[in-house]
């Protein structure tokens, strides 16, 4: 059974046509299309926090991405009210006024309790405390132009993401590379992967995690390529639960290179290379090497190897 299922989302549509339109880790034609509908300043307060805002595969992660960017990519909930929020946590500090505000929204990442939520809440304001006067201004931005995105943007950009979702979706359904991957892999998923389509992230990072279990892709390789761009990223995420067991990946740049390496490996075997890592080529062909060696060899055994070999 296919597990890999796309998604079109306002919000995360809304996140990442602030971050293009601003010149945050994208510059394309679509945020030239469209920086002119929204201020200068707020544009300029943005592109000044980009190394705060932006990650680049293996070399960078911002600061605030997760709690910035990711996490309201991620909501179904309207992402406006999640920086209503974020505002109302770091103006008052108040815990129970960002948890309610949690509730009202049924946010997805709203823990099971009201003690849990408040000391999540809690450790976001601690943690993110000495970026308190950058969180509630660039909070106001994304507040402030989220009208303007819907009424002006999102009308006429969510029909071709639709159907372009509708398209891999078909892709998917109609194969069982999920399951070949998992078998590869040695890890069965009890869920799914969610691919999350954006309109406006050509020529910058993409396959971003929002959260581990849900990817940001563009509209911008064409269906067969988008098939085998989000089959990657889901093995990566088989990989990283398979791995996990003997390895710390808490520092996932330390073992980008071979996490990707070995992904791409795996899509060989099932869906054909992609071609999108021929930074990694090296690694990919040591696996392919090992693995014609000793074809019973598991991706941990694998992975062990390639750390050794490529430091």
């Amino acid at each position: 059974m296919n597990k890999i299922k796309t998604k079109v989302s306002r919000g995360a549509n809304f996140v990442y046509h602030m971050l293009s339109v601003a010149k945050c880790g994208y510059d394309n034609e679509y945020g030239r299309m469209h920086a002119g509908k929204h201020s200068s300043d707020d544009l300029r307060l943005l592109k000044d926090n980009e190394k705060l805002l932006t990650v680049s595969g293996g070399e960078h992660c911002g600061e605030l991405y997760g709690i910035f960017v990711a996490t309201p990519a991620s909501l179904d909930s309207p992402a406006v009210e999640y920086y209503h929020s974020l505002k109302l946590l770091f103006e008052t500090g108040d815990t129970q006024k960002f948890v309610d505000a949690w509730k009202i929204q049924s946010l997805e990442t709203m823990p099971e309790t009201e003690a849990q939520a408040k000391e999540v809440a809690g450790h976001m304001h601690n943690s993110f405390s000495h970026l308190r006067p950058q969180l509630i201004s660039l909070s106001d931005v994304m507040i402030s132009n989220y009208s303007i995105y819907c009424n002006e943007v999102w009308v006429q950009s969510k029909p071709e993401l639709v159907e372009y979702a509708e398209g891999i979706q078909q892709l998917f359904e109609a194969d069982n590379v999920t399951e070949r991957l998992e078998m590869l892999v040695g890890v069965s998923l009890k869920s799914n992967f969610y691919a999350s389509f954006c309109n406006s992230i050509k020529g910058g990072a993409q396959a971003i995690d929002i959260p581990n279990c849900q990817d940001i892709f563009g509209i911008d390789k064409g269906y067969e390529k988008t098939k085998k761009f989000i089959a990657h990223e889901y093995a990566i995420f088989l990989l990283m639960q398979a791995l996990v067991v003997e390895f710390d990946l808490s520092n996932t740049m330390k073992y980008w290179r071979h996490l990707e390496g070995l992904a791409e490996f795996y899509l060989g075997m099932t869906l054909g290379e992609s071609g999108i890592f021929a930074d990694v080529q090296p690694i990919i062909d040591f696996y392919k090497n090992e693995y014609s060696e000793n074809p019973r060899e598991t991706a941990v055994g694998l992975f062990a190897k390639a750390i050794e070999v490529f430091k």
